[in-house]
């Protein structure tokens, strides 16, 4: 039961990997291509895209009900209900990357990216930090 190119795209995406490099993600996406083959844990997968995809929705909901409960040093609700939220889908994150064995190459639901750095090599981040450049 392999998986559809639609969740092979989420996956990359949770996992931080950009679709435009997969071919030279070539670990990962042998990862994807023998979970795939395994119709129990194409089954866990799916689950746990699932719940990346239904926290996601949450944190669309909450952001449309952000609002400023204090004026000066502004202070907004609803913060702790995000950052829940995200450290949620950090682990979900970190449960696909264990399933599939292939290391976090970003960080999905944080609020950077690499600053700074431009990647010199086709490689993921994560095995060519030793390569990166620093813009000036």
């Amino acid at each position: 039961m392999a998986f559809e190119l639609a969740e092979i795209a989420r996956i990359r995406q949770y996992l931080g990997y950009p679709g435009v490099a997969r071919s030279s993600i070539f670990f990962l996406e042998g990862a994807i291509s023998v979970s795939g083959d395994d119709e129990n844990e194409t089954a866990i997968i799916r689950l746990i895209l699932d719940s990346l995809e239904g926290i996601e929705e949450k944190l669309q909901d909450v952001q449309g009900r952000l609002q400023a409960t204090q004026v000066g040093k502004i202070k907004l609700a609803h913060m702790e209900e995000i950052r829940a939220l995200r450290a949620e889908g950090r682990r979900y994150c970190n449960q696909l990357s264990i399933k599939l064995n292939v290391p976090l190459d970003g960080d999905y639901f944080g609020e950077d990216g690499i600053p700074g750095f431009v990647q010199a090599s086709p490689y993921s981040r994560a095995q060519a930090r030793g390569n990166m450049i620093q813009r000036g």
